[in-house]
């Protein structure tokens, strides 16, 4: 279970499910909408591990990070601060990501081991 600024996620047998606030699309659901229930966030594989963060949300899938919500700063390591993200976008890094963090306005992933 983790709690962000304003959403809630828990990982239940390998699916992600999230409810709260969504007014930046950090619950991962393709909208804005809060939602006062769980819902299950769309993956073509197992979630490993995963955080909230401030506005945004990640999850490591098959080795890879997946990142949506809030981008005001260039938080979902995108290449740019220009739009959120309401569904889950594929962060490109090379090598397998083991670990995830994320604060109210920053992310970090460690890669092969290292940040």
């Amino acid at each position: 279970i983790e709690l962000g600024g304003a959403h809630s996620a828990a990982n239940v047998e390998g699916k992600l499910y999230m409810w709260g606030a969504g007014s930046y699309g950090q619950l991962g659901s393709g909208t804005l909408a809060d939602s006062h229930i769980p819902q299950a966030v769309q993956f073509s594989g197992i979630v490993t591990t995963f955080a909230t963060g401030g506005m945004h949300s990640a999850a490591i899938v098959g080795g890879k990070l997946y990142i949506w919500g809030s981008n005001d700063y260039g938080q979902l390591g995108l290449g740019d601060a220009l739009s959120n993200a309401s569904y889950p976008q594929l962060v490109p890094v090379t090598g397998p990501i083991s670990a995830v963090a994320l604060g109210e306005f920053h992310s970090a992933a460690l890669v092969d081991g290292s940040l």
